[in-house]
């Protein structure tokens, strides 16, 4: 994959996923978490879902054209995950425009 893990995961995820992952076009960015086995409602315990580290740039291009192409293409969506007030999530709130 294109993207450097951060700690250990487990990396048997779906391949649909895992094509997704390589084919990303956007900045560098380091995987937290993919497949977990813990809860079984989850998309991760499926291997069908991946946590990233906070990076602006991805978040950035996640809502320009080319990255809103790709999730679209892959079938993906992405939302931020964080303490509720959080003042680095403040210009990401659902009303703004980007």
């Amino acid at each position: 994959m294109g993207f450097a893990l951060l700690g250990r995961c487990n990396t048997n995820v779906n391949e649909l996923l895992k094509d997704a992952l390589k084919s990303f076009p956007g900045p560098k960015v380091r995987i937290t978490s993919l497949r977990r086995n813990w809860n079984t409602n989850s998309q991760h315990n499926h291997g069908k879902a991946v946590d990233m580290e906070w990076n602006e740039d991805l978040i950035n291009f996640l809502v320009t054209e080319e990255g809103s192409t790709w999730l679209e293409t892959h079938n993906m969506m992405f939302y931020i995950e964080d303490s509720p007030g959080s003042a680095k999530l403040r210009k990401y709130k659902q009303d703004s425009t980007f």
